[in-house]
């Protein structure tokens, strides 16, 4: 009740309600649903809560009576507006909410948690934990955009609103044979295969909490919600939370008898819901009334098999016998270790079915691969001709097909043992992990893993290597590269031998990305073509996506080398590549348009660059990923284009909105470091000096990591000393600086760029015009990029040397460095009808006009300048101020 008088009438109506039973009670609710809907219903939770099985418990159990909360409807959750109740369930409610801050439209889907479900691990651990699951990145998984609290105790989440059907609704409405539902149930494994690669376990998957979206997607909903709720577990148990998150009908037997939860958990679920998707009935569906019996029966009792209770119209109990039968009864095993192991293997035999090639659920026997062959090709066994060779050769056919079989159960077993081996280690990794909140829980919980992993002596050097470089991968992600690498040289190693072209490949693209996160770019570019090599030569063999990843990493070195041609020409194939292979949309694609708008943006194609970020942002409100992690940073790399592009006042709009949304993410102090450098930049550029002073303070106590990083800080505040007439704290500020500033400029970095113009700025404000001429002649040099291109850096490099020309009253040379600043703001320009850096160039060429004795082609110049520097950089701004005085000579 949100005050005294509601819990009264609640209290009160409640006490009338305890008095009633049968045809009478039903009569006196009705009647108080036409008086107080919100109250009959609360009155009605109140009383289907007490016919719960543990309710004459419930002092003494952690579970909590269902919420009695007043209607949300209307209430402000964050920046949304709570519209409707779509479900409600044990954990909570949900609501369908609009986003009503102006800034866009967009729906989401807020659960609203009891409180009593948030563990001992509190708001921090839950905001934390809410920010690691909304990088949870799949296609067929509903995003968890963020997590927070309303009314000081309430949580509540906030997730990708899907509008579609659950998927044994919308199997029966599509009316969908026994093929098209296995193909739409892979999806469904795809999406657990990706949440299983990062540790994450649903433990509630059920046919409600997986959808299909009106376009035909599946959306699993809650992934991760579990993990958010069940962070403080002990090993081997399950905690008050994590029993939130389950539903018996769907609970694996280690669930409901408290035993660890692993990936082949989720596997059972799976089992569960594909059984009942085929069947149409459930194993275990008339136990369902009572709990003892439903928990004694998932337990002790193995489910019938499929075919022997098939009710499907549609799907005849025949089609069942044989591969379905057998791959359900595996995923379906009481003991986990004879299970599926990952649903990746799940998957894989299901697309073994659908294509007619043996399954490993099966035992291996000559005539079930035989079989198996004349299905696939039918056309090729059934004619009559081959009829009349068949005594000829049934004796050659025998023994090819026997060596073909033993080729095929070889593979297949291998193939199995690897994933057990490999899911065997993550659920030792799973049962490890420690309190999140420990100093330095991550890591020790890492070399914990490393240690692990030396200790199983894996036989199989596949295995090991797998498993080395997801361990690599995860040192990578802690920021500990170094680690990263030696992990990776070990996998190298570990198939120097073995036939495992594809995989090797892989591990010199995972090398290649680590090296170049290093700054050691001649041994990232050694790697990566080492692995491009292998794979251009293995052609269509190798997956799509691995492929892809790879010329992302190429476009990423490439970059580094300044060689930005090769750059944007890996990202577009990695970024084509993946269009023509049916990937549109989903976390790697975005990727690959990132990893391009990057390429782009490094050569000064900003025009090109911000159609790649509106499109990002497009794809993320489509789908409610805004607010999330991701879409901040997408935004960040709009507003980065819209300053780089000389578009500084929608720049600096879109970086105030992201620097207050920041809040929602302030357990990561790179993202409020970026955020502050970039705003103060912009406000740098728009003469606001005194603003931007604190942001950069603020920029400076964020950064104790990376020294790259802080000396781009660094120089920036030293030109927002120079800015403000303090020339002698800003000599302070890079003379301090002087060691990685020398070593930036000898790597030809975009801060070694910088740091010689801003020391050229320097000279200029001390009093040396050739001190600052020669550094700016230096800076100018240094930003050519490896392809003979000029690169940013460039513009502003050239902008100074015709502003010290001027001064030097030689306007002949100054009219020349104009013209090579305005040549490249335009090629830089994002908008080339309002950029702050043409108009600059263009105010620029117009003092030199007018110093020629030009004073037409200085008014034309003005007047052009003019436009531009209003729009972009506002109407008081002094270079605004100087063009509408020449343009009016």
């Amino acid at each position: 009740m949100t005050d005294q008088t509601g819990w009264a009438a609640f209290s009160e109506c409640l006490d009338r309600a305890l008095e009633l039973s049968g045809a009478e009670l039903d009569a006196w609710l009705a009647q108080t649903a036409e008086r107080d809907p919100a109250l009959a219903r609360q009155v009605q939770d109140a009383l289907n809560a007490r016919r719960c099985e543990s309710f004459p418990d419930f002092l003494s159990s952690p579970v909590p009576l269902p919420s009695i909360a007043t209607t949300l409807c209307g209430r402000r959750i964050g920046p949304y507006v709570v519209e409707t109740e779509i479900g409600r369930g044990g954990m909570g409610s949900v609501w369908r909410a609009r986003r009503d801050d102006g800034q866009y439209d967009a729906v989401v889907a807020i659960k609203v948690i009891h409180a009593a479900w948030v563990g001992k691990t509190g708001e921090q651990s839950f905001r934390q934990e809410g920010n690691l699951l909304g990088r949870l990145a799949h296609p067929n998984i509903a995003r968890l955009l963020d997590a927070g609290f309303f009314d000081s105790t309430q949580p509540y989440l906030v997730l990708e609103y899907v509008e579609g059907e659950s998927i044994d609704v919308h199997c029966a409405r599509e009316m969908l044979g026994v093929e098209a539902r296995v193909d739409l149930f892979l999806h469904v494994l795809a999406a657990v295969a990706h949440a299983h690669s990062h540790l994450i376990i649903h433990r509630d998957l059920k046919p409600s909490n997986i959808l299909v979206a009106r376009d035909g997607t599946v959306k699993l909903l809650d992934f991760g919600v579990a993990k958010l709720l069940g962070e403080d577990r002990k090993p081997g148990t399950l905690t008050h939370s994590t029993m939130a998150a389950l539903t018996p009908l769907y609970a694996a037997p280690e669930q409901l008898s408290a035993e660890a939860v692993t990936t082949a958990t989720d596997v059972y679920s799976l089992g569960l819901v594909l059984y009942v998707l085929l069947t149409g009935v459930h194993p275990f569906q008339a136990m369902a009334s009572v709990h003892s019996e439903l928990v004694t029966a998932v337990i002790g009792r193995t489910p019938a098999r499929a075919s022997d209770v098939a009710q499907h119209v549609l799907i005849p109990a025949q089609d069942l016998q044989g591969d379905l039968d057998n791959i359900l009864h595996k995923a379906l095993k009481k003991d986990p270790t004879e299970r599926y192991a990952t649903a990746g293997a799940f998957a894989e035999d299901l697309r073994r079915y659908l294509n007619n090639q043996p399954v490993t659920a099966v035992p291996d026997t000559l005539v079930y691969r035989t079989s198996k062959f004349v299905r696939r090709n039918r056309g090729a066994v059934a004619g009559t001709a081959l009829a009349a060779l068949g005594l000829v050769v049934t004796t050659g056919f025998a023994l090819w097909q026997t060596h073909r079989a033993r080729v095929e159960r070889d593979s297949a077993i291998a193939a199995q043992a690897r994933a057990d081996s490999v899911s065997g280690f993550t659920s030792l990794l799973l049962r490890d992990i420690g309190p999140a909140t420990a100093p330095n829980a991550l890591h020790q919980h890492l070399d914990r893993s490393r240690a692990l992993l030396r200790s199983q002596h894996y036989k199989d050097p596949l295995v090991n290597a797998i498993l080395l470089r997801q361990l690599a991968a995860r040192y990578g992600e802690a920021g500990d590269t170094v680690a990263a690498v030696s992990l990776l040289e070990e996998a190298i190693t570990a198939l120097a031998g073995v036939d495992e072209p594809e995989s090797v490949a892989q591990l010199h693209c995972s090398l290649a990305n680590a090296y170049e996160g290093l700054a050691r770019i001649d041994d990232a570019d050694r790697h990566i073509r080492a692995a491009l090599e292998t794979m251009d030569r293995l052609g269509d063999a190798v997956r799509l996506e691995n492929r892809a990843e790879c010329r992302l990493v190429e476009s990423y070195i490439a970059t580094a080398h300044g060689q930005n041609r090769r750059a944007i020409a890996a990202a577009r194939t990695a970024l084509a590549e993946l269009e023509q292979g049916g990937i549109r949309a989903g976390d790697q694609h975005i990727t690959a348009q990132n990893a391009l708008r990057r390429a782009l943006a490094h050569a000064g194609l900003n025009a090109q660059a911000l159609q790649l970020d509106t499109a990002i942002i497009a794809q993320d409100a489509a789908a409610g990923a805004s607010q999330s992690i991701w879409g901040w940073i997408h935004a960040f790399n709009a507003a980065s284009t819209l300053r780089e592009g000389g578009q500084l006042l929608d720049a600096q709009a879109q970086s105030a909105r992201l620097l207050a949304a920041n809040n929602g993410f302030s357990d990561s102090g790179e993202n409020l470091r970026d955020i502050a450098l970039l705003h103060s930049q912009i406000l740098l550029a728009l003469d606001r000096a005194a603003d931007a002073k604190p942001l950069l303070e603020r920029a400076r106590q964020q950064d104790r990591v990376n020294p790259n990083v802080d000396l781009r800080v660094v120089l920036t505040q030293a030109q927002e000393r120079i800015q403000s007439g303090d020339v002698l704290s800003a000599g302070n500020l890079l003379s301090a600086a002087a060691a990685p500033i020398d070593a930036a400029i000898r790597a030809h970095s975009n801060e070694g760029i910088l740091a010689l113009r801003v020391r050229a700025e320097l000279a200029s404000s001390a009093g040396d015009p050739a001190a600052a001429d020669a550094t700016a002649a230096q800076a100018m040099a240094l930003a050519i990029d490896a392809d003979g291109e000029k690169a940013p850096g460039y513009r502003e490099s050239a902008l100074l040397r015709a502003d010290l020309a001027l001064r030097r009253d030689d306007p002949s040379a100054a009219r020349e460095f104009a013209e090579l600043a305005l040549s490249q703001a335009r090629r830089e320009a994002s908008n080339p009808a309002s950029s702050a850096w043409i108009g600059a160039a263009l105010l620029l060429r117009a003092r030199c006009e007018q110093a020629l004795g030009n004073p037409l082609r200085a008014h034309d110049d003005a007047r052009l300048a003019l436009g531009h520097l209003s729009r972009t950089l506002g109407v008081t701004h002094p270079l605004t101020l100087q063009a509408r005085a020449l343009a009016r000579d």
